[in-house]
């Protein structure tokens, strides 16, 4: 009987540090790289705000954000990013996706934004109901801060991906089962790729949230300022309600129109 206690016992505590351990490893692998986190920037584009990524492809970089931040943008037009402690000017050629309702745009810009990393990008090994991330700078709070850090990094959001709608009528939609915030529009979806050793991969750009009409409420509010004096009465109303359904579309629409029109800013070839 001792034995047999003996022996539960050890095999126990086996399967507690076996499970400790793989816990820790997956956490490290899940965690998300400074290196993409150094590489995601508030955005800014005449009266609209958002966050914004860069990438690079075939040696030359490219700043990624929604289409909607941009409208009517032409070439050698102005865009604002806020790298370190303050908002600097980036003279931009625009990329769009063949397909006019993928909310996404690339930007090719007349200097360097971040140092050259390989960031890998794609959907091929991502798949419905698994946890997902995205990231961006919700209500614009890295730069609204009365000494802004040279260290700010953007906001990580958790997920799922619910489902994926392909069809060219749509762009190519990843939805998302999380809550988002005004701000995040433009930053990327990352997910792990279980084929490739759960490498993070770049999946979607944010586009924004799915709104739901709420019943309309009635708040009494009591405004009295004495005992004795009338009660004033308000009523206060609430219409759009975020339903949680975060929309994304897919990384690849963008990457198309890229390798059709390569003129991002060039990077030296460390080969040469």
């Amino acid at each position: 009987m001792r034995n047999r206690f003996i022996f539960v016992t050890i095999f126990m505590l086996i399967l507690v540090y076996a499970s400790v351990g793989f816990s820790d490893e997956v956490k490290l692998q899940r965690a998300v790289p400074q290196g993409i986190l150094n590489r995601v920037f508030p955005f800014s584009f005449n009266e609209h705000s958002g966050s914004c990524f860069v990438i690079d492809i075939e040696n030359r970089q490219y700043i990624i954000t929604a289409r909607h931040l941009v409208p009517g943008i032409k070439d050698n037009d102005n865009v604002k990013l806020f790298l370190n402690t303050a908002w600097i000017n980036l003279r931009v050629r625009a990329i769009f996706a063949k397909n006019e309702k993928t909310d996404i745009v690339a930007l090719a810009g007349d200097k360097l934004v971040a140092p050259k990393m390989e960031i890998y990008i794609g959907l091929k090994g991502i798949f419905v109901g698994q946890d997902v991330y995205f990231l961006g700078f919700p209500f614009g709070l890295a730069t609204k801060f009365e000494k802004p850090s040279p260290t700010h990094i953007a906001f990580i959001k958790k997920g799922i991906l619910s489902a994926i709608d392909a069809r060219q009528d749509s762009g190519h939609i990843l939805y998302l089962d999380g809550h988002n915030n005004p701000g995040f529009s433009g930053g990327p979806v990352i997910y792990a790729n279980y084929n490739e050793h759960e490498r993070l991969e770049i999946a979607g750009v944010i586009a924004g949230y799915k709104n739901q009409p709420s019943q309309v409420l009635e708040a009494v509010v009591d405004e009295s300022t004495s005992d004795t004096s009338e009660s004033k009465k308000k009523i206060v109303h609430y219409v759009r309600e975020n339903t949680g359904i975060v929309v994304a579309f897919s990384i690849y629409e963008i990457i198309k129109a890229i390798e059709k029109s390569p003129i991002g800013f060039p990077l030296l070839d460390e080969k040469k």
